[in-house]
């Protein structure tokens, strides 16, 4: 079996190249849609993504989300990476 490939057929990139470059995306649910995928209030998502823009870890201009800080990101998410085996686990 070969390596993971991205949408162009090349090899995926590690998790320290993504965390270097930014990463851009388009997400083409509105507030309310996503408020309602995630269980969560209008109200409730427009203050996390007003308070996400405050603190300046991504830019999301509907539809264009923009990860500027992964680090920073994966922090305020307490983001263990190891459910996404991007670190080696203990055996």
């Amino acid at each position: 079996m070969g390596a993971p490939s991205g949408p162009g057929g090349g090899s995926l990139p590690r998790a320290a190249e993504v965390r270097r470059a930014a990463v851009t995306f388009d997400l083409p649910l509105s507030q309310t849609v996503l408020a309602d995928v995630l269980g969560l209030s209008t109200v409730h998502v427009n203050r996390l993504a007003a308070e996400l823009r405050g603190m300046e870890p991504l830019t999301w201009a509907h539809p264009r989300v923009e990860i500027l800080d992964w680090d920073r990101l994966a922090a305020l998410a307490e983001f263990d990476p190891i459910c996404l085996r991007l670190h080696s686990e203990p055996v």
